[in-house]
This record gives structure tokens, C-alpha cells and sequence, in this order.
């Protein structure tokens, strides 16, 4: 896996960015593939938090983002709507409805062969 963390207009300490790590990690748990894990953090000019997450896995790119005045509280925010995402795309698959239903169809003999049955049934009660 290849995580980069950036941050911009302020220095992310140590503490963090272990936090960060530990959350890209808990992701694992899902059972996808990441080709890359790429997590952006900006301070905005009115102290609010800019966090964004783009994550290339075997489901497809996933991008998320979100801001609040609070760091944990963006970066809860923002894995919340990954892991939702993440979730959305690996279950994507399974939703599928293109293959048609063959639950009704019966071939035509065998829908001819009913037929005469009935009508022979039909004529037997007459």
C-alpha cells in the first residue's frame, strides 16, 4: 500500500499522523486491495479543517471529503463517508440485476406440451 499524508498551512504532528495511519489501516478490515491511499489536510483561513481522502482499490478510485472547525471531528467525518463509499462499491456486484430471470420461461415444446395437455383435459371433462 502507498499512503502519502500532505498538509498545508500547518505542520500535522507525530500524534497525527499515527491517527491517520491507524484509521487507513482499520480499512483492512474490508478485505480490499489499495493500490494507493492518498490523504490531504488543509487549514483553511477561518481555522476550519479541509480533509480530503483518494483511495485507488481493487473496487474502483473512492474519494472523500470533509470540513469542520474540529481536526478529529473532520477526520471521523471523512472516513465515515469512505468507509460508506467502500462499502457501496464492493457490494456493487452482488446488486446486480443485467442477467435475465429464468425463473418463468419454459422452452417452447415444453410450453406446446402444456398446452395440449390442457386442451386433451378440457376435452376429457366435456
Amino acid at each position: 500500500m502507498n499512503g502519502k499524508i500532505t498538509a498545508k498551512g500547518f505542520e500535522l504532528t507525530a500524534e497525527q499522523r499515527d491517527f491517520i495511519i491507524s484509521k487507513l489501516e482499520k480499512l483492512d478490515k474490508y478485505q480490499v486491495t489499495f493500490h494507493s491511499q492518498d490523504v490531504f489536510v488543509k487549514l483553511e483561513p477561518p481555522k476550519q479543517f479541509h480533509i480530503e481522502i483518494a483511495v485507488k482499490s481493487s473496487v474502483g478510485p473512492i474519494e472523500a471529503s470533509a470540513d469542520n472547525k474540529n481536526y478529529h471531528e473532520a477526520l471521523a467525518e471523512v472516513f465515515d463517508r469512505l468507509e460508506r463509499q467502500l462499502i457501496k462499491q464492493k457490494d456493487k456486484p452482488l446488486a446486480s440485476r443485467n442477467e435475465p430471470r429464468d425463473y418463468d420461461k419454459m422452452s417452447e415444446t415444453e410450453e406446446l406440451e402444456a398446452t395440449d395437455a390442457a386442451i386433451e383435459s378440457v376435452k376429457e371433462s366435456l
